[in-house]
């Protein structure tokens, strides 16, 4: 699990909920995504065979653009899955209702990586 920002914590619990039900994941912190850590992106590639990004922002201009182009450039390509923010118009509310509307929990990550773990096998 690449994450950045919010999604780091929501990832963390992801992660405890995926473990005590048999599968690991890492949580990989995304500080900056200028310069995106290339080789640390690769390296979890390689080592897990899936990537799920999850992170408060657009999903097809953000970190997870990023991550998919930085992997399809590179040698290692995998199966992937995005938690962030759709492409629709946005919505009024509470900070963490808006947040639960879009999916930006510790349950929405722990769906995609069960989703791109569906496509992985």
């Amino acid at each position: 699990i690449v994450a950045c920002g919010l999604l780091v914590e929501r990832s963390l619990r992801a992660a405890e909920a995926l473990e005590r039900s048999g599968i690991s994941a890492r949580v990989l912190n995304m500080g900056t995504i200028r310069p995106l850590d290339i080789q640390a992106l690769e390296m979890a590639a390689r080592d897990t065979g899936a990537i799920v990004v999850a992170e408060e922002h657009l999903t097809h201009s953000g970190l997870g653009a990023m991550c998919a182009q930085a992997l399809a450039a590179g040698p290692t390509q995998v199966p992937m899955e995005f938690v962030g923010v759709p492409n629709r118009y946005g919505e009024s509310g509470t900070w963490d209702g808006v947040l639960e509307v879009m999916g930006l929990t510790a349950q929405g990550v722990e769906e995609a990586v069960q989703r791109v773990l569906a496509r992985k096998h």
